[in-house]
């Protein structure tokens, strides 16, 4: 039906990890599940802002595409990039909308980070590693924005999950610079698969993971979150060094896929580790 491409453009899977990333940001902030009306139109705003980005990426990535997953919406004739387009401005619209609903200041912060996005589908990606670095910023921009959203806070706990978030992000942005190392030597995209081969790309990809799951005992271990926190959080430390074992014994674009998609699944499972360690202890 014609209404899929619409859908599986936005990559809705992610959309929903960013608003629920922001939920989780409001959690930590406040230190309780009070789920009020400006967290609800923040994680809005980060679902619809993510999907104008993801659009926009599949727009300039269309060439790209055609190499690397030619089953997408756009390189498969299943959707237009005029229709595209429009599509991206109707969610930057509902996105904004929803941030003007919370604040000012989330509106500026909304617009800002969908400025970066912008900015890094139309040159950054190119550059690599750099451009790894935004896209890992900006994922990991919602945790502050439910900050925000709630009205702030003095919870070092939220600067510690954003760092550990960073690192699994960044991680996760070379290995899909491994799966697409193909299309990416072809059109000069520097990732560190093409500019460091594949053997390094797999080394960063691993240590990045390691430094995560390091980062993620930090809480337990300054007692900043309850025992709650670690039956969750193991399982998904377990998952990202399965991941890294896996791309550590084979360099392959197709085995860097399959890990790519799995620690998307490992983010998930982080989100709500991170959520249920938020909430305030005693």
């Amino acid at each position: 039906m014609a209404w899929t491409g619409y859908v599986k453009i936005i990559r809705p899977i992610n959309c929903a990890m960013m608003g629920l990333a922001v939920i989780v940001g409001g959690v930590i902030a406040s230190g309780s599940f009070n789920f009020s009306p400006r967290l609800f139109f923040g994680s809005l705003t980060g679902f619809f802002l993510a999907g104008v980005i993801n659009v926009l990426n599949d727009i300039h990535d269309l060439e790209l595409d055609r190499i690397n997953r030619p089953e997408r919406p756009l390189p498969s004739g299943e959707l237009k990039v005029r229709s595209a387009a429009a599509w991206a401005s109707v969610l930057l619209a509902i996105g904004l909308a929803s941030a003007s609903l919370v604040s000012a200041i989330c509106t500026a912060f909304a617009g800002l980070a969908a400025l970066l996005g912008a900015l890094y589908n139309r040159s950054l990606k190119r550059t690599g590693l750099p451009g790894n670095v935004v896209v890992a910023a900006i994922v990991s921009l919602p945790f502050v924005y439910g900050w925000l959203a709630v009205g702030g806070g003095d919870r070092p706990l939220l600067w510690l999950f954003s760092i550990t978030a960073f690192c699994a992000i960044l991680g996760r942005e070379v290995l899909k610079g491994m799966a697409d190392v193909k299309g990416d030597s072809k059109k000069g995209i520097r990732t560190v698969a093409v500019a460091k081969g594949m053997r390094t790309a797999a080394f960063a990809t691993t240590g990045l993971f390691v430094v995560a799951i390091l980062l993620s005992f930090l809480p337990l271990l300054m007692e900043l979150v309850s025992m709650i926190y670690l039956p969750l959080i193991i399982p998904t430390d377990i998952g990202f060094l399965f991941s890294s074992a896996k791309i550590a014994g084979d360099h392959s674009p197709q085995t860097a896929y399959v890990e790519k998609k799995r620690a998307l699944a490992w983010m998930a499972m982080a989100l709500f580790a991170f959520m249920a360690g938020g909430v305030r202890v005693a």
